[in-house]
């Protein structure tokens, strides 16, 4: 029951993230202009959703992005940290053919969810089994984008990144070199704008 009434609390939350999508930009403004600035930067909700979110009690982040014209398409990408390196355990792709665009993870024990949104509705591929564990962990550090980030075309951009290691002390995490960090667990979920269409 429980898990019936959170799957409907984040129906509605999705529900809002397409209509927000859909208003961001009605006169298709800056986001189409192939000059204009691209940038990601966490979503902003009212009280009420943010209210929700926190009835969820799981990892879950969004976030908003703007992009221009010589976006053909982009990817929002899951690394997962085992045996010693980082490697892509995930990929979900998009296109630009929407006005605005938002983006979700949602992490859950060893099951991660990845989330396209936009005014036309939202996709989602959900990853299982990924052996995502800080039990071994003493130490362990989130850090996400905090503020409007620019967006650079087929540059991969670290959005939010966990990890863990086995001493008593974590140095600050560098999202942008996430992959040099020492740890003995963790993820990262990053984001991609690309020049070409996705295949």
């Amino acid at each position: 029951m429980k898990k019936k009434i959170l799957s409907l609390l984040l129906g509605a939350i999705f529900a809002i993230s397409t209509c927000s999508c859909s208003s961001q930009n009605p006169n298709n403004t800056d986001i189409q202009s192939p000059n204009s600035q691209m940038y990601i930067k966490p979503s902003v909700f009212s009280e009420e959703t943010q209210q929700i979110l926190e009835l969820l009690d799981e990892e879950i982040t969004f976030f908003d992005i703007v992009l221009n014209d010589n976006v053909k398409s982009y990817a929002i990408s899951l690394w997962i940290f085992n045996d010693g390196k980082w490697s892509e355990q995930g990929k979900i792709l998009g296109d630009n053919s929407a006005d605005a665009h938002r983006i979700a993870a949602k992490i859950t024990g060893d099951t991660c969810v990845l989330y396209s949104i936009d005014e036309n509705g939202h996709s989602k591929c959900t990853y299982r089994d990924l052996n995502i564990s800080f039990e071994e962990s003493l130490g362990i550090i989130s850090s996400k984008i905090h503020s409007e980030t620019f967006i650079e075309l087929d540059t991969e951009i670290p959005v939010w990144v966990k990890i863990g290691n086995d001493e008593n002390h974590l140095e600050s995490l560098d999202l942008d070199n996430f992959k040099n960090a020492k740890c003995n667990a963790g993820f990262a979920i990053t984001f991609t704008a690309y020049s070409e269409a996705a295949t």
